[in-house]
């Protein structure tokens, strides 16, 4: 018995002295790198000091995984479960749940069946056929990047096939095997029987990106086990052994094959091995090239912009349309106006360049289902570029990493805009994304960086937000730190539903960023400011929830900064603006109805309201009456107005997102609003001038 504790105590020392000596460099990609702190504080995790030289993580049998929570021997609609353990012929199938409550659809299907396997009775079971990825056309920009830790899994271009996931089931189902502090080595067991098969294994914990990501060559007709080192991942990635979240396989044959899957588990450095050992020798460091400072496009020095004042006059007509739930606006100059906007559910791009009285069209961006896999899309800047983001185009069902958020980025040229090929904003939402915020810095060391936040459902089927910035103009997106996940942005640790995502918004701040968000149920208006390392601890501005809304995962949400510190917000729900003088938060003194949006033209803050939006569900689209008005923040802090811009019209609403836009930044002497007449079924814009003497009435 000593001789047992002395051997423990050794291996336990041995162990801690390794993490000691070991070092952590992370996110050469993201920018983000453990201090010697933290790097300690992953290392000396609680090591795993069992007897086991080797741990199961999942072998696929029956009585294994009827353990887990959440299990249901039938496949029934209801709260009861989010896992189905369905009996077959043979064996029998285990499957997730796509959401609760709904249907019996499926988010995925582990087939387990007699057979060929190295452990228990069965192995998992599944058919991978070939891809010709190179006779495909990818809808976005390819990066060696994303092919490799994200390579695109459905929809037309397909670079492999997904095998199997443990998405949800380790969180949910078997959350005491998410703990693999301790061990050094993944192990799977693999046997492919037709063919040659390319393998990836990934990996990851509840922040890393990119996952850990593994490539192996699997022989046709016999076992082989394929080899993660852990310790490896810890010392390169900074993968944290006792927050494991998922990990996945994909795989790319020559010809149609059967793939068996078995004996998952976790060992310690030394366990002999009953089959041959595949390792992937190649550097694990992730790097990405990035710009010495950000860039920006730059206009041509003949173009000069016409700034003239102008007076207020007669709305035009854009085009038939809406703009929701897709479409923005904003300008140049007085003739130079972009508009984006959705017509015969496509999403459509027009511009002038002689102030309204006629319209070009542009490319259309890269769209795809604009209700819930779209966003509405904003201006970034003052000079009127804009950026479309939609996850339709990329989508690959629930819970499977890939180039999902198709980001087309508007740029203006000085005569006109040029849509860019789209870039992957992010790969690592698991559903669909219908909402995003982007804007650029005015200002400071990183003038012209581009800043990102969006709500999503996350790796842990949690729903919080995520932010990204760009130092190249949109074409290459980087976490935060060593993940997007803006940290206390969380509903709660698991999300029932996949499609209530938080609005968000973000504001320059400083010399970096702002950002906030609300939660769809019991939750009011929060924000978190960044400082270049890490974001401050979330904290409520407004009590107001959206409780009172049956269908308004669309609900607006605004905020800009004057200055480099002075922050005005406004979202619906609230009947005032907020402002953040430095210091702290104040209401201001003007009363509106459902927020509105605030603009900034020059130095003078303008918002534009429609009165209340619409709180019960009518289906997805539905009108009401209203008018459009627009307040101005005078140098004293009181506010004028409000001036009626329209008579009264039917507007068109779009799940509570009210059928007006104006950019959240415009040129110093007015701002172009727009809006959708729904009795005539078009977008018409209206020039507002700035500044102005308001008076109430029109």
């Amino acid at each position: 018995m000593a001789q047992s504790r002395l051997l423990i105590a050794l291996l336990t020392l041995l162990n801690v002295v390794y993490f000691h000596a070991e070092s952590v460099a992370v996110g050469a990609n993201s920018g983000w790198k453990a201090s010697r702190e933290q790097a300690e504080a992953l290392m000396k995790r609680r090591p795993d000091i069992s007897y086991q030289a080797e741990k199961l993580i999942v072998g696929f049998e029956q009585e294994e995984l009827s353990r887990g929570a959440h299990i249901s021997r039938q496949e029934k609609a209801g709260r009861e479960s989010w896992f189905f353990l369905l009996e077959r012929p043979e064996g029998f199938d285990f499957a997730a749940r796509f959401e609760w409550p709904g249907g019996t659809n499926r988010a995925w299907t582990w087939r387990c069946r007699p057979g060929a396997h190295t452990e228990g009775e069965l192995a998992l079971v599944t058919t991978v056929a070939p891809v010709d990825h190179e006779k495909q056309t990818a809808a976005y920009r390819r990066t060696e990047f994303l092919s490799y830790f994200y390579p695109n899994v459905r929809r037309g271009f397909v670079e492999v096939r997904p095998l199997m996931t443990s998405f949800q089931w380790l969180v949910k189902a078997r959350g005491d095997l998410r703990d693999w502090s301790g061990y050094d080595l993944l192990w799977v067991d693999i046997r492919c029987d037709a063919a040659l098969v390319e393998l990836r294994l990934a990996l990851e914990d509840n922040l890393l990106e990119p996952p850990v990501m593994r490539t192996y060559k699997i022989p046709a007709g016999e076992w082989v086990t394929l080899e993660l080192d852990l310790k490896e991942a810890v010392r390169v990635r900074g993968l944290d052994l006792a927050r494991i979240t998922n990990f996945w396989l994909m795989g790319r044959p020559s010809v149609r094959t059967t793939v068996r899957i078995d004996n998952i588990r976790i060992v310690k450095r030394g366990v002999p091995a009953p089959n041959e050992l595949l390792r992937d020798n190649s550097p694990m460091a992730v790097s990405i090239i990035r710009p010495k400072r950000p860039e920006v496009p730059s206009i041509p020095s003949a173009v000069k912009p016409d700034r003239t004042v102008i007076k207020l006059a007669k709305a035009v007509v854009v085009a038939r349309g809406s703009v929701v739930p897709f479409g923005w606006v904003s300008a140049y100059d007085n003739r130079l106006i972009f508009v984006a906007y959705s017509a015969e559910e496509k999403a459509r791009a027009t511009y002038t360049d002689d102030g309204g009285s006629n319209w070009k069209q542009l490319p259309e961006p890269t769209i795809r289902n604009l209700d819930h896999g779209t966003a509405r899309g904003c201006a970034v800047d003052e000079l009127g570029d804009g950026i479309a983001v939609s996850s339709g185009p990329g989508c690959a069902g629930l819970g499977n990493p890939s180039p999902r958020q198709h980001l087309t980025k508007y740029t203006f040229t000085g005569n006109s805009w040029e849509a860019r090929f789209p870039a992957i904003l992010d790969s690592d939402i698991r559903h669909c994304g219908s909402n995003a915020s982007v804007v650029r810095l005015r200002g400071g060391p990183f003038k012209g960086r581009l800043w990102a936040s969006w709500g999503q459902v996350g790796r842990e089927h949690a729903i919080g937000v995520h932010v990204k910035f760009s130092d190249d103009d949109g074409r290459t997106w980087i976490p935060w730190g060593k993940g997007a996940a803006l940290p206390g942005s969380y509903a709660g640790e698991w999300s029932n539903g996949t499609y209530g995502y938080p609005e968000t918004v973000v504001s320059p701040y400083k010399e970096h960023i702002a950002c906030f968000w609300r939660h769809k149920r019991q939750c009011g208006v929060k924000w978190s400011v960044y400082d270049g390392s890490d974001w401050s601890a979330p904290a409520e501005i407004s009590p107001v929830t959206l409780d009172d809304f049956d269908g308004a995962y669309r609900a607006t949400m605004s905020a800009i900064t004057k200055g480099d510190r002075e922050i005005f917000f406004t979202a619906t729900g609230l009947n005032t603006v907020l402002r953040w003088d430095g210091k702290s938060w104040h209401s201001e003194p003007v009363r509106v109805e459902d927020g509105g949006m605030l603009s900034l033209a020059g130095d003078v803050v303008m918002l534009f309201t429609s009165g209340k939006v619409n709180r019960r569900w009518k289906g997805v689209r539905w009108q009401r009456r209203t008018i459009l008005r627009c307040y101005r923040r005078l140098p004293s802090g009181r506010w004028e107005g409000p001036v009626e811009l329209t008579p009264e019209f039917t507007m068109d609403e779009y799940r509570s997102l009210a059928g007006f836009s104006v950019p959240p930044y415009a040129p110093e002497n007015f701002i172009p609003l727009v809006w959708s007449d729904y009795d005539d079924g078009t977008v018409k814009l209206l020039k507002v001038p700035v500044p102005q003497t308001l008076s109430k009435g029109r």
